[in-house]
């Protein structure tokens, strides 16, 4: 079967509406096709799964790794079963840039008055291969460029950080405000 039909029934029977970015309504009935071609093909067609990765929100991306199938007694999350060269675009396709995991259940901090959320992340700017572990470091982001230009003014050490090279400092587009968002990662 062509590869563009194996998408086309993987889109439709995905366990969400594929249309639906901002509300995550989720449907019970599907997703089977989704855990077949991520765990069960042998990487056969790890390209529809990574077509599927880069429809998807960061969100609809999350579903999918943590959607559970397997056996009855044992239920696993598709991450967890994914074949070698799926699990290597479902891991990527989650992180941030496509270099920073956020790890733990969500920012650490975050302060709308100044645009500001942290997390905890893993780093993987320096892996050479996937496989490797991420330096942890926190990120912390900025919404508003004139208070990230204050903090690094401000604060000395971060300014000394980021002239040395421990703190890099990124900017991001944000597509949902038409702003750039500031941030850096720091050991």
């Amino acid at each position: 079967m062509p590869p563009e039909v194996i998408l086309a029934i993987a889109l439709v029977d995905l366990p969400f509406d594929i249309d639906d970015k901002h509300l995550l309504m989720t449907r019970d009935d599907g997703g089977s096709s989704w855990w077949f071609l991520a765990c069960e093909c042998d990487d056969h067609y790890v390209d529809v799964v990574q077509q599927i990765v880069m429809i998807c929100t960061t969100q609809q991306v999350q579903l999918l790794c943590s959607m559970k199938g397997g056996s009855k007694n044992q239920q696993q999350s598709v991450l967890s079963r994914a074949t070698p060269k799926c699990k290597q675009v479902l891991q990527y396709a989650q992180r941030f840039m496509g270099r920073f995991e956020i790890i733990g259940d969500g920012p650490l901090e975050c302060d709308e008055s100044d645009g500001v959320t942290v997390f905890e992340a893993l780093d993987y700017m320096d892996s050479e291969n996937d496989d490797s572990d991420g330096r942890r470091v926190i990120l912390k982001c900025y919404a508003n460029d004139e208070a990230f230009s204050q903090i690094v003014v401000s604060t000395r050490d971060i300014a000394l950080a980021l002239l040395q090279g421990s703190i890099q400092r990124l900017m991001i587009l944000d597509f949902q405000s038409a702003g750039v968002i500031s941030c850096f990662s720091f050991s």
